[in-house]
């Protein structure tokens, strides 16, 4: 797994504070993002060796226009990083290990098989 930080400017179109880290999956312990009441949501990533990762993933009060919804806004801003989509696989790996992988795969696999003796009956 790879962590890149960076903090972007859009109103000033810059990248700023760039930083990576990088984990084997056998590292991850434990995912969980936290939805409060307002619909402030924060990722966490434990690791193995007991660091822990917090990334506040909603969009700041000065972002939200007049009449949005804060929850719809948050959603699409988590889409569009892709979070949900690595929720799906940090969650797997943290359950099941780099096995999780294999197992995704192979169900994968077996989708497609069974869409294409769906669509030629």
């Amino acid at each position: 797994m790879r962590q890149l930080t960076v903090i972007l400017d859009f109103e000033r179109d810059t990248f700023h504070f760039h930083q990576r880290a990088n984990y084997r999956f056998e590292a991850i312990a434990a995912v969980r993002v936290r939805q409060a009441d307002n619909d402030e949501r924060t990722f966490e990533l434990a690791l193995v060796n007991g660091q822990e990762i917090r990334v506040r993933v909603s969009p700041e009060a000065e972002e939200i226009q007049q009449g949005e919804n804060p929850g719809a806004v948050s959603d699409v801003m988590l889409d569009a990083a892709g979070l949900h989509h690595t929720l799906h696989v940090l969650e797997g790996i943290a359950a099941e290990g780099k096995e999780w992988i294999l197992q995704e795969r192979r169900r994968g696999q077996d989708r497609t098989r069974n869409l294409k003796v769906t669509s030629l009956n």
